[in-house]
């Protein structure tokens, strides 16, 4: 009996050595942190369960050129790209959206404004009293023209004057409404012009007549004989010892004068459109650097975290519980 007593104690004190070993040969972290042990199922209770606290940050790299592309097609989506939360992000849709707003905006304006210059020129009629003659008609008329250039033409066959200098287009193109208002030799057409320096005030045209032949100024010399001027037919008609009017002069004809500025107002509407479409390319241009530039700095501010771990955890150090930080590198 007592050999049996004896042999029990043996077994329980063998289990309990080996169980004391295997726990000496343990990992204590893994004890703390209820990992199986030797192949056991030991895990520490609940509330003695100390967790891993891992801080584990994966970064992919933007790519900068990418960006960079993205803006110089779309100012704004570069930026996106890198860094949606950035407040420049959004600057430069904004700005371009406003920049193509005025683009459209200007252009309208100077159209609505050519259609303005072209219908006061040829588009509408008037009707003017000039002397005892009451005109009614469209303010530029090409037969005007056609009248007193032919006079000028005769004047001298070895002058400039010639089927090749006088050439304004017979349609309403582009080319007329600019010849009519940028060059002096076509100021003819005008009627306020017409009727003052080619008609007498019954309306009658008498340029043709030798006896206005001294209404057109023409320069002295034969050869190079050119058109300076025109006395009005009325100080003719009167005797009056005036100066005459140059061929340069906007006061020969008002209506040309107003016709010259409508134009140059409309030219003022395209040119700031011109000049937005100028902005509007630096947009693009200024976008695609900062988009390059973003992206770097949001590169370099970044915490990569492809090979390396960053973990916080646990440990008994001396039998008391310390924390600690530790970092890692795969490979």
């Amino acid at each position: 009996m007592k050999a049996r007593l004896i042999l029990f104690l043996i077994l329980c004190l063998s289990g309990l050595a080996l169980t004391a070993e295997t726990v000496n040969n343990a990992n204590i972290d893994d004890m703390i942190f209820g990992v199986p042990v030797a192949g056991d199922t030991l895990v520490s209770p609940a509330q003695n369960d100390l967790r891993n606290d891992i801080i584990t940050v994966n970064y992919q790299k933007k790519n900068a050129k990418l960006a960079m592309l993205y803006s110089a097609l779309l100012p704004g989506l570069g930026q996106f790209y890198a860094d949606k939360s950035a407040f420049r992000t959004y600057i430069y849709p904004v700005v371009e959206l406003a920049l193509i707003g005025g683009i459209v905006y200007f252009d309208a304006k100077g159209d609505d404004k050519t259609k303005a210059y072209e219908k006061y020129a040829n588009g509408e009629n008037i009707t003017v009293t000039y002397g005892d003659f009451t005109y009614t008609g469209p303010r530029y008329r090409r037969d005007f023209q056609n009248n007193v250039q032919a006079i000028v033409m005769a004047h001298n066959a070895n002058d400039i004057y010639d089927s090749t200098f006088f050439r304004l287009d017979a349609a309403n193109s582009q080319h007329f409404y600019e010849d009519i208002g940028k060059y002096d030799k076509y100021v003819f057409g005008w009627a306020d012009w017409y009727y003052t320096f080619a008609a007498d005030p019954s309306g009658q045209f008498v340029l043709d007549n030798p006896d206005f032949s001294d209404a057109i100024v023409m320069s002295s010399d034969d050869y190079t004989a050119q058109w300076l001027g025109n006395y009005k037919i009325a100080d003719i008609i009167n005797h009056n010892n005036v100066n005459y009017v140059s061929s340069n002069s906007l006061s020969s004809s008002l209506l040309r004068k107003e016709y010259i500025k409508m134009r140059r107002a409309s030219e003022d509407e395209y040119r700031t459109a011109h000049y937005l479409s100028f902005g509007l390319a630096a947009n693009h241009i200024i976008s695609a650097i900062d988009a390059l530039v973003m992206t770097n700095q949001v590169n370099s501010k970044a915490i990569t975290q492809s090979p390396f771990k960053m973990n916080y955890y646990t440990s008994i150090r001396d039998n008391h519980l310390t924390p600690s930080l530790g970092l890692s590198y795969s490979f």
